[in-house]
């Protein structure tokens, strides 16, 4: 007989959101990325096509990345790092 916990937690468990990734360069979309779960792909893209830093791609180099919830339709742009 199957386990009516194990059951209910096999129904109740949350889809994760999914999130496309659009990367910029001075205005121009380089790279889209749909349907991801975290933000590898297109980080991993930035650093192999700009040979700095995300942080220095992102502050000076004219890099942009667009992060949007596919679930939501939230959209952000990445920011560089700043110290609190």
């Amino acid at each position: 007989m199957e386990n009516i916990f194990e059951k209910l937690a096999e129904i109740t468990k949350p889809i994760p959101d999914t999130y496309t990734f659009k990367i910029f360069q001075d205005g121009e979309l380089r790279k889209e990325f749909n349907g991801q779960e975290n933000d590898f792909e297109p980080f991993k893209y930035l650093i192999r096509n700009q040979h700095q830093s995300t942080d220095y791609a992102l502050r000076w180099g004219g890099w942009k990345v667009e992060e949007i919830n596919e679930k939501t339709g939230q959209s952000i742009f990445w920011k560089p790092y700043t110290k609190m």
